[in-house]
């Protein structure tokens, strides 16, 4: 092979591998803007419930043994 055949591939293989990169930046840059997205809804979600949960007030003083018995129609749990 002759210097010129060598700098082709050369330049060939550079270029692809610059390809392969600057496309995995791009998917990992829209895969940080779909987390993103995702951690803002969350953090509106929480502020919601964090807003529209109110303690139970019979519960008051309860420290220890925390267990309870509740129904729900025909269910019944322990």
């Amino acid at each position: 092979m002759n210097k010129l055949m060598l700098y082709t591939v050369g330049i060939l293989l550079g270029l692809a591998w610059f390809i392969g990169v600057a496309y995995t930046l791009y998917t990992i840059a829209e895969d940080v803007k779909i987390m993103k997205e995702a951690q803002i809804q969350h953090g509106i979600l929480l502020n919601e419930l964090k807003y529209d949960v109110y303690p139970i007030r019979q519960f008051r003083g309860l420290t220890n043994n925390r267990s309870f018995s509740c129904s729900i129609s025909d269910i019944t749990a322990p």
